[in-house]
């Protein structure tokens, strides 16, 4: 074992820190003269024979890195790597192994790692390593000034800023510093003598002693705190930018809601011409019910006097049928002016016929001023025919449209057939079923025109108008409050309303300048005398297709909301397809009369083709046999 010697082991590091150049534009040159730096690491005056393992990192990444076997007096140059910018830092890893040569009784070869830092933004340099004696003195040297550092038990030592001890030097001036680092007593037995007696010097700025870190420290700083400087200004102004977008957005935002209210109060509105016309509408589908079951009612008359149904008044032949028609006739239609007077003879003996009873005149053969004339007929069917009860007879118009009908479609009633004749030729009975069918067809027209103008229902009763009358049983029972009289619930009320806003006034019938005498006609009167007491479903119709378009608040209303004018005009298609509805149904009615005309004149032809066929199926059957 060899002597325990202290020694100092000196390591040179030297490295020039790079500094970002600034380029000038000259008057007389277009050029950008930049100027450039020559740094690197030196490690020389070691043992021929030491083994030197290196790698260089710049900001943690490797650029560079090798191995090499020093020879006696050589120097190992380790260069900066060529790098984007010349901030950040710079790692060289350092793992130094004694000659093999040197070890002794085959023991470990002596190591020395170092870690040296360079930081060339602010000119600090670290250093960290292994493979001195425990509790070691390291000499640090700078320039004029020395200091120590001290390793733990374990040969470690450690310093993050060998320039700390600095304080107020000017960086340029720690560019240009030079530092030793002494290791004493370094290696695991003690004796380092055998790495030689090499050192380790770190170095700042460049070979040349130019003012390459003055350029540094006068202006590269200055340009790195006032990018930082913007860099802060920036993010703050487009934090502004931001809340001005985020303002943009809400501005919009809040308009647009503003916006989609307007639209809202503007397209729901309500109208008044689509609210009139929504009311008007109230009663058409009840009305149209009620003028359909009219219909099937008197058409099971007809039908009944046709086939002579038991109970009719064509049950017993033509001879009752007869009598009952001259009775009717005497009865209510019969005018004593007729004939020149002739019929005197079997109408009722009448000094002065009331209003009424001229009315009645001839309204059993009058179709224009029964039917064709006239809004609404005030017939209802729902309540029965029954005579005896004064509730259930035929009254005003139903007796004079069952009388038309008949003289229209059946003037003449059948003879009535024996059993006997038959029970042998049943030809007479399915003819007499056949006239039946075809008078089915042809007075199906007229029993439309009938239900379409006969009288609406009543409806529901109002404060205005009281057409529903108390329950009987309420009226009997005291403690049942009568209940009260509502709304009128039907739209044929308001267009009687309509009408009074077309300039009707009253007329004096008497001239004595009063329109409020009874003889006179008040505007409710004469609305009643167009339309009726329940204007009917044609009445209605005419109103909805005809009426309405007559009066100039129909137009002047158009001038609204366009939503509001569209919807009026769905209303108005509406009603249209309503009205193409009801030309539909008699354009079949026409269709199927007119089917029924073919087949009437073909009659005759289709008897004759028929014969023909039967004589020749004779004749071929006479020959056979």
């Amino acid at each position: 074992m060899m002597k325990y010697r202290y020694k100092r082991r000196i390591l040179l590091l030297a490295a020039c820190v790079p500094v970002a150049a600034l380029g000038f534009f000259l008057a007389d040159s277009s050029g950008v003269f930049v100027t450039q730096t020559h740094t690197e690491v030196v490690i020389r005056d070691f043992s021929a024979g030491t083994h030197v393992a290196y790698e260089i990192l710049a900001d943690g990444v490797v650029v560079g890195q090798g191995q090499e076997d020093l020879e006696e007096g050589s120097v190992l140059n380790l260069p900066l790597p060529v790098v984007a910018e010349d901030t950040g830092s710079v790692t060289y890893r350092l793992h130094l192994k004694a000659p093999e040569e040197m070890q002794e009784d085959g023991s470990p070869a002596e190591t020395l790692d170092l870690l040296l830092a360079l930081n060339r933004d602010t000119g600090n340099v670290s250093v960290s390593g292994s493979g001195v004696n425990k509790f070691s003195d390291i000499l640090v040297r700078k320039g004029d000034k020395s200091s120590l550092m001290t390793a733990d038990w374990a040969g470690l030592f450690h310093s993050d800023a060998l320039d700390n001890n600095d304080v107020g030097e000017d960086l340029g001036a720690k560019y240009n510093q030079r530092i030793e680092l002494a290791f004493q007593n370094s290696g695991i037995d003690g004796d380092f003598n055998r790495f030689g007696s090499g050192k380790v010097d770190v170095q700042f700025g460049d070979s040349s002693d130019s003012d390459r870190a003055d350029v540094r420290r006068r202006y590269s700083w200055a340009l790195r705190e006032m990018s930082e400087e913007l860099s802060v200004v920036m993010v703050m102004q487009t934090k502004v930018i931001g809340m001005f977008f985020d303002a943009r957005a809400q501005l919009k935002t809040q308009r647009k809601h503003q916006e989609l209210k307007a639209r809202a109060h503007k397209d729901y509105h309500p109208s008044d011409q689509m609210c009139r016309i929504g009311t008007f509408m109230r009663s058409i589908a009840h009305t149209e019910s009620k003028a359909e079951l009219n219909k099937h009612a008197l058409n099971k008359m007809l039908m009944n006097q046709y086939l002579a149904t038991t109970g009719n008044s064509a049950d017993h032949g033509p001879e009752e049928s007869q009598f009952a028609k001259l009775y009717s006739y005497s009865e209510y239609y019969c005018d004593p002016r007729d004939n020149d007077g002739a019929t005197s003879g079997i109408c009722p003996q009448v000094s002065a016929p009331t209003v009424v009873r001229r009315d009645q005149f001839n309204k059993d053969v009058d179709y224009a001023r029964m039917v064709a004339g006239r809004l609404t007929i005030d017939v209802d069917f729902s309540d029965g025919a029954t005579r005896g009860t004064a509730d259930n007879d035929l009254v005003n118009d139903e007796a004079a449209i069952i009388a038309l009908a008949k003289n229209l479609y059946f003037p003449n009633v059948f003879e009535m057939p024996e059993k006997d004749v038959l029970r042998d030729d049943t030809r007479s009975h399915y003819s007499s079923r056949s006239f039946a069918a075809k008078m089915n067809v042809a007075h199906s027209s007229f029993l439309n025109i009938v239900g379409m103008k006969s009288s609406a229902p009543v409806g529901q009763s109002t404060t205005a108008t009281a057409t529903t009358p108390p329950i009987p049983a309420q009226m009997a029972t005291p403690r049942v409050p009568t209940p009260p009289i509502l709304a009128e619930d039907a739209g044929w009320a308001y267009m009687k309303a309509m009408l009074r806003e077309f300039g009707i006034v009253g007329i004096d019938v008497n001239n004595d300048g009063d329109v409020t005498d009874a003889v006179d006609l008040t505007v409710e009167e004469q609305i009643t005398e167009i339309l009726g007491e329940r204007p009917s479903y044609y009445a209605q119709m005419e109103i909805l297709t005809k009426k309405i378009y007559q009066h100039p608040n129909f137009y002047t209303n158009l001038y609204d909301k366009p939503a509001n004018v569209d919807r009026i005009g769905a209303s108005i298609d509406a009603i249209t397809l309503m009205n193409q509805r009801d030309r539909f149904e008699s354009l079949l009615r026409r269709e199927m009369l007119t089917s029924l005309l073919i087949e009437e004149g073909l009659e005759k032809h289709v008897v004759d083709v028929s014969a023909n066929i039967y004589e020749g199926m004779q004749k071929a059957q006479e020959k056979l046999n």
